[in-house]
Order: structure tokens, then sequence, then C-alpha cells
């Protein structure tokens, strides 16, 4: 059933429109209620302006840019030292200001202001080029320090094709790399949430270019990996990364990828917030669209944790659901 704020601002409520598919999920998660202070859907959270930028807002980009361009070599330092000194709070990459004086605060306003600084590098009219470029070595100095939080700036500024292409992909392979490198050390997966919104960023934004490129491998290892853990801030961004790769006509997607994108999914999906229920079905059902000869065989499998775990009679119902 709906619940009792449904339907408010989703910068402040997240109404629950849940649905399992096929009605084999059976996760009993509460979708969270998003705090005001978290909200990336607006300019505060410098999420995107959902089309292409106003004057006024191109006229405040350039300033913003001008601005960072002439006292960056002042600001990047101490802002590397003070996101690296220490672990950023789990929802500091999309906080917005934080007015007070406090160690977190002071991570936080770094990160909103690099935000800032990715929007304003998509939408200035001068000087976009140099602080595109001056926001990447600051995100891969610290990425070099295991510090992943400043990726979702870049994430940002992957929104513009452009800056896609000329600025983030040539240095793409260092920040996988730093991103697996943060796995293999048994860091927290939540850390990984920031990479994971660039490479969603990045396939909107590049398609077949990100999905052709010598990464991809990295990329579906690492998605697989998120994809096992139940969280809706991890899942989200890898369930659309990988929606738009399965529905892309690429070469890259040989059978063999298919099947490695679509096996941990059905080992998993069982287990994730129903508040997904929506995002699930389009994966499953761009599954079925594009890719139902690969699909089917390993759905109707009686050994998937999400089948294997019924009542017998049950077990039937879902196998016929995957099959029809």
């Amino acid at each position: 059933s709906e619940p009792a704020d449904a339907g408010r601002d989703p910068c402040k409520h997240t109404a629950c429109k849940c649905r399992t598919w096929r009605g084999v999920s059976n996760c009993t998660s509460t979708p969270p209620v998003a705090k005001p202070s978290q909200c990336s859907c607006s300019a505060g959270g410098a999420g995107g302006t959902g089309g292409a930028a106003s004057p006024e807002q191109r006229a405040s980009a350039t300033c913003l840019a001008s601005v960072l361009n002439a006292q960056w070599q002042a600001l990047a330092p101490p802002c590397q030292r003070l996101l690296c000194a220490a672990p950023v709070p789990r929802d500091a990459p999309k906080g917005k200001p934080i007015f007070e004086y406090s160690d977190e605060a002071l991570q936080v306003n770094i990160l909103a202001l690099l935000r800032y600084a990715g929007k304003a590098a998509c939408d200035t009219v001068t000087g976009g080029d140099d602080l595109s470029t001056s926001l990447l070595q600051l995100a891969g100095a610290c990425c070099r320090e295991g510090q992943l939080a400043c990726l979702f700036s870049v994430s940002v500024l992957a929104q513009n094709e452009a800056r896609a292409r000329t600025h983030i992909m040539p240095v793409f392979g260092d920040i996988c790399q730093a991103a697996f490198a943060h796995v293999q050390a048994g860091r927290s997966e939540h850390d990984l949430v920031s990479f994971l919104e660039l490479i969603s960023s990045l396939a909107a934004s590049l398609g077949d270019e990100l999905f052709r490129s010598a990464q991809l491998e990295t990329l579906l290892r690492l998605c697989a990996m998120a994809l096992a853990v139940a969280e809706t801030d991890i899942l989200k961004p890898v369930l659309a990364f990988l929606l738009k790769l399965v529905m892309w006509r690429s070469p890259a997607l040989t059978p063999q990828v298919v099947q490695e994108i679509i096996q941990p999914v059905l080992l998993n999906f069982h287990k994730w917030p129903r508040i997904l229920g929506a995002q699930i079905f389009k994966l499953f059902s761009a599954f079925i669209e594009r890719h139902e000869a690969i699909f089917v065989p390993l759905a109707a499998s009686p050994s998937l944790p999400c089948v294997a775990g019924l009542p017998p009679g049950e077990r039937a119902i879902a196998q016929k659901a995957f099959q029809g």
C-alpha cells in the first residue's frame, strides 16, 4: 500500500511505488526517506538542470568558473588534504553545504563545491576546459590515496557529452583501477557509490563509446560485486548502467558478456529493496526483449536462490512466470 506521505515533494519524501517482478521478490526492506540535506535533484545537489542551461544559468556558471579557475591553485591542495585525512561520511558526496564548523562539515562543503564546479564546467561559456581539467586532476589525486568520494562531482561533469569524451575518458582507466583496488583492499562497498554514479552518467552520455572501451570487463566485475549488496544507493546506478548496456545494440555485447550480466542479477535480485521494483522490472524486460534466448534458460533454472527457497508448489509457478 502507498505510504501516508506518498506524492509529496520527492526531495523530502520517497513515495513507495514498489512492484515485484512476476511476484517472485520477497524483500521487505523499508524504503528510505531522504533527508533534506541529501537532495541531489535540485541545484543544491548539482544534479543537472534536466535540459539545456538557461542564459541566466550560463551567466552564473561562467562567473563561478572564472572565480574557481583563478583560485584553483590555492584551493586544490587543502581540499585534497581534508578529503583524504579521514573517512568521508556516508551521505557527504550528495550533501548540501553545512553552515557550521566541524570536520564533517568541511568535507561535506568541499564535496558540494566540487559538484558546483562540475556543473559550472558543463554550463559555462568560457573556462570550462580549464575547470574540467583541474577537477579531474584533483579527483585523480584523491583516488590515488583511496578516496573516491569526489568522483560524484565527476559524474556531474559526465552529464555533458563533450566533457565526458574529452576530459573523463582519457583518464577513465586510472579511475577504474582505483575503484577496483578499493574493492580488493576490502574497504566499504558504499564508498563505491560515487564511482557507480559516474559510470551511470557516462553510459547515458556516451553509450557505445563507453561500452567498447577497454574498461568494460572491469566495470562488469565491479557491477557484479555491487549487485550482491542489498542497498538502494549502490544498486540504483548499477541497474541504470546495466539497463543502458543491455538495450544498446553494441558489438561489445557478446553472448558471453550478456550471460555475465544476467547471472549476478538473477542470483541477487530477490534480496534487493522493494523500492527498486520498477528498475528491476525494466531490466528484466530488457533481458527478454533483447536477449531472450540467453535469459530464459538461465531464469528457468531450479537452482536459482529465488526459486530454490520456495515451497514446491510455488516453485513451479515461479518458473512458469520466468518463462512466460
